[in-house]
C-alpha cells in the first residue's frame, strides 16, 4: 500500500451551497450580535413612532398603537433590508465564482507524510502538517481545516479506488502526529 495518495476536485466542490452550509453552521457570534442590533433597532423605532404619534396631553393613552406601528415598520424594513442586501450579495457573489472558477480550473491535491500539496491552474502550493488544525466531517467527504481560517475539501468521490474516507483519516492522522 501507498503512503501516498492524490486527489482531483473542481472548484465547484468548494462552491455548494449545502458545502458553506455544512461548514458555517452555528452562527457564531456575529449572528448574535446582528440579533442583539435588530432587537434594538425595533424598540427604537417603535419608541420614536411612540413619540411622534401619540397626543401630547394624554401620552400614555395614545401611545400604544403608535409604537405597535413603529414595531411593525421596523420588523418589515429589516426583513425588505436583509432581502435585498442577500440578493444581491448572492448575485455578485455568484459571478465572481463563476469568474474564479474559469480561471482557476481543476485541483490537484497530493498527500504525503512531508506535508500537502496543492496545484491549479494559478499555481503550487505546499501545506505543511502544522497547518492544518483539524478536520471536520461533511456529507460529501471531509475537509480539513487549515490554520483555523482556511479549508480543504477531500471529497469521496474524489479519492482514489481503493481508499475510503476513514482509511484516508488515518493516514492524514498519522501523519499530521495525532490520533485517528
Amino acid at each position: 500500500m501507498p503512503d501516498t495518495f492524490e486527489i482531483t476536485y473542481s472548484p465547484e466542490t468548494e462552491n455548494t451551497p449545502e458545502y458553506a452550509a455544512e461548514l458555517h453552521a452555528g452562527g457564531g457570534t456575529t449572528s448574535r450580535a446582528n440579533l442583539a442590533f435588530l432587537v434594538g433597532l425595533l424598540g427604537v423605532s417603535g419608541l420614536g413612532f411612540a413619540y411622534i404619534f401619540s397626543d401630547p396631553g394624554n401620552p400614555m393613552e395614545t401611545a400604544l398603537e403608535p409604537f405597535l406601528l413603529g414595531l411593525l415598520s421596523g420588523i418589515l424594513a429589516i426583513f425588505l433590508g436583509q432581502f435585498l442586501s442577500q440578493t444581491v450579495h448572492k448575485n455578485a457573489a455568484k459571478k465572481a465564482l463563476e469568474k474564479r472558477n474559469a480561471i482557476l480550473g481543476p485541483t490537484k491535491v497530493s498527500f504525503a507524510a512531508d506535508g500537502i500539496t496543492k496545484e491549479n491552474s494559478i499555481g503550487r502550493s505546499a501545506i505543511s502538517w502544522a497547518k492544518v488544525t483539524g478536520t471536520l466531517d461533511i456529507s460529501t467527504g471531509t475537509s480539513l481545516i487549515l490554520a483555523h481560517t482556511e479549508v480543504l475539501p477531500i471529497p469521496d468521490e474524489a479519492l482514489p479506488e481503493g481508499l475510503n474516507r476513514e482509511e484516508a483519516l488515518t493516514r492524514i492522522a498519522k501523519w499530521r502526529g495525532k490520533d485517528a
